[in-house]
């Protein structure tokens, strides 16, 4: 019956129909893909954990050390798909240890601190986050972003990280939003 509501149609097109039960008898995961909108606008920003930067999440004195971003938005509401993804580790073996190394756990918050570094965290700063830490290759968030101030401008703060500090590793953010937005470094 749900074939025929969905309008399936066994067709040689690439797809197929599994029911539940086989379904969970043959996959252990499921991972859904965004695509965004290919109308909405698009910034890149490369970054890295590297040495004192690797300042791991806000259980850490050092979160604050961690590479960050001002994201700045104009007067209206802006929807973000933002997205973090480290680099790829598999057949690499950087720590020396003769173990592949696998992706580390990562997590990205955005924080309203008005623009400025993130120093120290608190339950009031944070606007959005990913959460728990996973060790997987990429995290994303889907969020709106308010403006706050009663300006022209709101600027958040982007503040990826790792959960351990001293977890090395290059990455990159994505910021897919239906509005320009302006991403800059934080030094």
């Amino acid at each position: 019956r749900l074939k025929a509501r969905l309008g399936w149609s066994d067709a040689d097109d690439g797809t197929f129909w599994i029911g539940l039960k086989d379904f969970c008898a043959s996959f252990a995961q499921l991972y859904v893909c965004k695509i965004p909108n290919p109308s909405w606008a698009h910034a890149e920003v490369q970054g890295e954990w590297r040495g004192e930067s690797a300042g791991g999440c806000s259980n850490y004195d050092t979160v604050g050390a961690n590479p960050q971003w001002s994201i700045t938005i104009g007067e209206r509401p802006v929807a973000c798909l933002v997205c973090l993804a480290q680099a790829d580790a598999r057949g690499t073996d950087l720590d020396g240890d003769g173990v592949e190394d696998e992706p580390f756990p990562i997590g990205l918050s955005v924080v309203y601190k008005r623009g400025e570094r993130v120093r120290k965290l608190y339950a009031s700063d944070w606007c959005a986050r990913t959460a728990p830490f996973r060790n997987t290759r990429e995290v994303s968030l889907d969020v709106t972003l308010e403006p706050r101030s009663g300006g022209a401008t709101t600027t958040y703060t982007l503040l990826p990280s790792t959960f351990e500090p001293g977890q090395e590793r290059n990455f990159r953010i994505r910021v897919f939003s239906d509005r320009p937005v302006e991403v800059a470094p934080l030094r």
